[in-house]
């Protein structure tokens, strides 16, 4: 998950100072695949109630979007000779980092299922005391206790 191989070489099809841009979006797409298919292994078609999980998957789609969308103006705009296209390269370049660097944050947070868990074994208990009370046990502070 670190480090996925690359597969669709984008960076062969834009400008080549955006390489390491465009290696971190392919990077970021392997561990989307990978996530996704550990997702639907885990979890099947109970994933369309994972609203969490669900959430982390558009930010994460819509990061890969952003970092597309600059890359391929940037490449567009050195080729074509655009006023002041090695800044918006630099730009494309910082933008595709910060965007690689959350969404590998966002993924592993989803990789890992039962982190939470595992470092708050006590969310268990209060699951099961939910369960066997058959619902939620504390009140509300608003609620008169006289």
């Amino acid at each position: 998950m670190k480090n996925p191989g690359l597969t669709h070489y984008i960076a062969e099809h834009a400008h080549p100072s955006l390489q390491m841009a465009c290696q971190e979006l392919e990077f970021s797409m392997s561990r989307i695949n990978n996530v996704v298919s550990r997702l639907m292994t885990s979890q099947g078609k109970n994933i369309e109630q994972d609203y969490g999980s669900l959430e982390a998957l558009v930010s994460v789609l819509k990061n890969n979007l952003v970092m597309v969308s600059t890359i391929s103006r940037a490449s567009r705009s050195y080729s074509i000779g655009l006023r002041n296209a090695d800044i918006e390269l630099a730009w494309a370049t910082i933008i595709c980092s910060r965007l690689s660097r959350a969404t590998w944050f966002e993924l592993d947070a989803l990789s890992d299922l039962f982190g939470l868990v595992r470092f708050n074994p006590s969310l268990l208990n209060a699951g099961r005391a939910v369960f066997d009370l058959g619902g939620y046990i504390i009140e509300s502070p608003l609620e008169k206790n006289w």
